[in-house]
């Protein structure tokens, strides 16, 4: 009688996660005949039923739960005795930061977007933004040219609306002012889709919509 030596090989030791849900697979070798078996460690990552067991070369696929803290966590799904982790991120303040104020926006350029027009049409894009904590909120500055009215459209990517694929955990809500925040209107992009403004300085404000919410979100605006 033959006895088959069972040895295992995983394709890759571990995964840096971005702070949203997302999914991940790991490939496993070994002989015809060898049995393996996957768990995690993690409940926030969860095997894929069907690839919680196999038999020679095969796929653990797995999925993930977005994290909401700042800060990262770490969790491993054990195969046969090795092991693979799963690092994600917190949530940490994004590129367009500091822009929690009006004055925020009128001096960091990084929240301030002067459109480029062709024809009578521009548009841009807030790409990889977050309420990181539970007091933040986003505003940003789009320069338009004075003595012309502008219709405004587009589309918030959130935990409502995914944008594809690409999945966003803040529950989100969006106004506007056009004088300099005196005053802020209500913009809901989904239900409403277009409205119109005067040039000048209009300032968009993103916050979670329930207080203390956190998460991440994209924008992509049309004028």
């Amino acid at each position: 009688m033959n006895i088959v030596s069972c040895t295992y090989v995983l394709g890759d030791t571990g995964k840096q996660a971005t702070p949203e849900a997302g999914r991940g697979e790991i490939t496993v070798r070994t002989s015809n005949s060898c049995v393996w078996n996957a768990a995690s460690s993690a409940p926030w990552i969860t095997i894929d039923f069907l690839a919680r067991r196999g038999v020679g070369n095969g796929t653990v696929r797995f999925s993930y739960t977005a994290n909401t803290a700042t800060a990262s966590r770490t969790g491993t799904i054990t195969i046969s005795g090795l092991t693979y982790t799963v690092t994600q991120a917190g949530l940490s303040g994004d590129s367009y930061e500091p822009n929690n104020t009006v004055t925020d926006a009128q001096t960091n350029p990084r929240s301030s977007f002067t459109p480029t027009f062709i024809g009578n049409e521009a548009s841009f894009e807030i790409s990889s933004a977050s309420c990181h904590d539970s007091n933040d909120v986003d505003i940003y500055k789009i320069n338009l040219l004075p003595g012309y009215e502008y219709e405004i459209s587009g589309e918030l990517y959130d935990w409502y609306h995914p944008n594809g694929d690409r999945n966003y955990t803040l529950r989100s809500i969006i106004r506007y002012s056009t004088n300099d925040g005196g005053r802020w209107s209500l913009w809901t992009p989904s239900s409403r889709p277009k409205k119109k403004v005067p040039g000048g300085n209009l300032y968009l404000k993103i916050q979670g919509f329930f207080s203390g919410d956190v998460g991440t979100y994209a924008a992509k605006i049309d004028i």
